[in-house]
């Protein structure tokens, strides 16, 4: 098991997202713009939308990837006291989590300089909350139940955004545009992220006492509580400063004949009565959720219970050339 945590990251300095690797001077080209206006909005014509849209969802990510990162970090430091309870012998998992860690605060920063560059603005929430999300994980709880519930609430997401990934990668199978280009490389970073978190589950929560599941079952409550209220704010403060609401008429798929429809087109309950379900990536037209906002308590029976290790047969890759 020690070997399989080191193979996760055996290509890791091949395969990987840096800013560095970005075409930013084609951000914002009218084709480029057209391109996921049309794939997030459903017309060519919502630029402005799709460059709110994307700055939310984006921004929101990168303040969840930095406290990721820090509280990797602090797990590391912790685990390594001499009077701590043992997480590790050797370096694989140390290994695991530095190149997780490292990897999230590139995420963060390159998906910063991306909407920066497509939206030409910085904008700054009044409280990102990071002090009150880090204060979380700096209580007695072992490194153990920290490690457990910190992969717990990053799994679904990084699920959700793999997801979002591989529908651009359909509908731009040369990875064309700088946008596909992003999800492309940051699905190379969370293919071995998803890996560490079925680490996590399989081998860290399934040696937790009651006690400890319950301290991670807490922790994940609070985290999502936090990153809900960053959501709220993140929606707010973007709606306020482009002036529009992006999830406002919103394309929500293809109709019986094959053309684009927006939310006010489409019945929003299926011939059989039950409800439509929103596509990957896309805001709902109501709401205004994200990729990211999945409710809590999904997230928790579906972190916490989930035994598959194979990745390959949900995620669909293991490494990409």
């Amino acid at each position: 098991m020690q070997q399989h945590l080191f193979d996760i990251n055996r290509q890791a300095h091949h395969q990987f997202l840096h800013p560095n690797k970005m075409p930013w001077e084609q951000v914002r080209d009218e084709e480029e713009l057209d391109f996921i206006a049309t794939s997030l909005c459903g017309h060519r014509d919502d630029h402005d939308k799709v460059v709110a849209y994307l700055y939310k969802e984006l921004a929101q990510l990168a303040e969840i990837e930095m406290h990721v990162a820090s509280t990797l970090v602090q797990v590391i430091c912790e685990a390594s006291r001499d009077n701590a309870r043992q997480l590790w012998a050797g370096t694989e998992l140390v290994h695991t989590l530095s190149c997780f860690a490292a990897e999230e605060i590139q995420h963060a920063n390159t998906f910063y300089q991306y909407i920066r560059e497509l939206s030409g603005r910085d904008i700054k929430t009044a409280d990102n909350m990071f002090a009150a999300r880090a204060a979380l994980y700096e209580g007695e709880e072992s490194p153990r139940v920290k490690l457990a519930a910190l992969c717990a609430t990053a799994y679904v997401g990084e699920s959700v955004i793999t997801v979002f990934e591989k529908r651009m990668k359909a509908l731009d199978p040369q990875v064309k545009s700088p946008f596909t280009l992003l999800l492309y490389l940051h699905g190379l970073d969370e293919a071995r992220h998803i890996k560490a978190d079925h680490y996590a589950i399989d081998h860290i929560v399934t040696g937790l006492s009651r006690s400890e599941l319950q301290q991670v079952a807490d922790l994940i409550a609070k985290t999502e509580h936090y990153n809900a209220e960053l959501s709220r704010q993140c929606t707010e403060r973007v709606k306020q400063e482009f002036g529009l609401d992006y999830a406002e008429g919103n394309y929500v798929g293809l109709g019986a004949d094959g053309h684009h429809q927006r939310a006010a087109q489409r019945d929003p309950v299926r011939r059989n009565g039950t409800p439509r379900r929103r596509a990957p990536g896309q805001c709902h037209p109501q709401a205004g959720r994200g990729v990211l906002d999945v409710r809590p308590r999904t997230r928790l029976r579906l972190n916490l219970f989930t035994r598959s290790t194979s990745n390959e047969a949900v995620h669909g890759y293991e490494s990409r050339p």
